[in-house]
């Protein structure tokens, strides 16, 4: 014996045999068990956790884990689990181009025949492209687990993970590659943009908002002024304390609120979009001779509106929500 081996249970019998030089023989059968309490037993490591993924293949995949029909993707810049078909390239290779939205990130799973039972993900929130392709699992296991294309300046929970380059109306290929038993999905960043006016990428996001007067449905907010992408909504509400948030997509994944503890103020910071806001809402004090509140989201600043010299806008930063009142309706039974 030339080095140390793990045994593959806590427990094992050993045996020695020793001959002297004086004819005699002795073999002896030692038994021994580890204290769990005391020496922490590490797991064996199996090739496929090492390898996220092998251009070469090998194995076979499970016919489970295969496409019938195809694969689509489902991404934030789209409303809620809209599926959309990813082109087939050949070669158990899919691929489709997501254009960067207004926040400089978009979020995305794979499922595969565009079934929520049997969806892709990379087993994390924010997912890299060096992520392990995990599934397919279903959507009820698996709903806030994507990857995410990030363009964004000290969002990466790994301070070695750099952001993406790029800006709104970037455009990206995320390509889903299948070999043998590996899969990966990865995305490049293409030389062109998918802009219309004023700058604003094609992929512009629509804005609802959801409170405790109408049951936390969505309704969707209009846009007021695309230079500094204001969107705003009237609602009618019932006197005494009523409570919000906004929703990028009629997402719940991508919901805009106010720093937690500050919904009272409209000076607060504006968070999100994210899906990690679900206790933080904004707060108004409805009074009876003016019920009727006029909601506002700004997406930029005055000052950071669209100037003519450039193709597309920077990225949001920092949003701000408003509120006033402006009259009284008569509430139906």
């Amino acid at each position: 014996v030339t080095e140390p081996v793990h045994h593959r249970m806590v427990s094992a019998f050993v045996a020695c045999t020793a001959s002297g030089i004086g004819g005699s023989n002795a073999h002896t059968i030692l038994w021994g068990k580890a204290c769990i309490r005391q020496n922490k037993m590490e797991n064996p490591v199996q090739a496929e956790d090492v390898l996220t993924f092998w251009p070469g293949g090998g194995g076979d995949l499970d016919p489970m884990c295969e496409p019938r029909r195809g694969c689509s993707i489902v991404g934030s810049w789209a409303l809620m689990d809209s599926p959309q078909q990813m082109r087939n390239e050949g070669l158990d290779q899919f691929s489709f181009t997501v254009t960067l939205g207004e926040h400089g990130f978009e979020w995305f799973q794979i499922w595969l025949d565009g079934e929520r039972e049997r969806i892709l993900h990379p087993g994390a929130v924010k997912g890299q492209s060096t992520a392990k392709v995990q599934g397919p699992h279903h959507y009820c296991q698996v709903a806030t687990f994507g990857w995410c294309i990030d363009t964004r300046p000290g969002q990466s929970e790994d301070p070695r993970q750099y952001p993406e380059e790029g800006m709104p109306g970037d455009e990206f290929k995320v390509q889903l590659l299948t070999k043998g038993r590996f899969r990966s999905v990865t995305w490049e960043r293409l030389g062109s943009q998918n802009v219309q006016r004023n700058g604003l990428p094609k992929t512009m996001g629509r804005y609802f908002i959801v409170g405790s007067w109408n049951d936390w449905q969505p309704e969707e907010m209009n846009l007021d002024d695309e230079a500094i992408g204001r969107f705003s909504i009237k609602a009618a509400m019932s006197t005494g304390k009523q409570r919000f948030q906004i929703l990028r997509n009629r997402d719940w994944r991508q919901i805009i609120y106010p720093d937690p503890g500050s919904g009272d103020d409209q000076d607060a910071t504006v968070k999100g979009p994210d899906g990690t806001g679900h206790a933080s809402c904004w707060s108004i004090e409805v009074q009876p001779s003016r019920n009727v509140i006029m909601i506002d989201l700004e997406l930029w600043e005055e000052d950071q509106s669209f100037s003519d010299d450039r193709k597309s806008r920077s990225a949001v930063s920092k949003m701000k929500v408003s509120w006033r009142s402006i009259r009284k309706q008569e509430l139906s039974e």
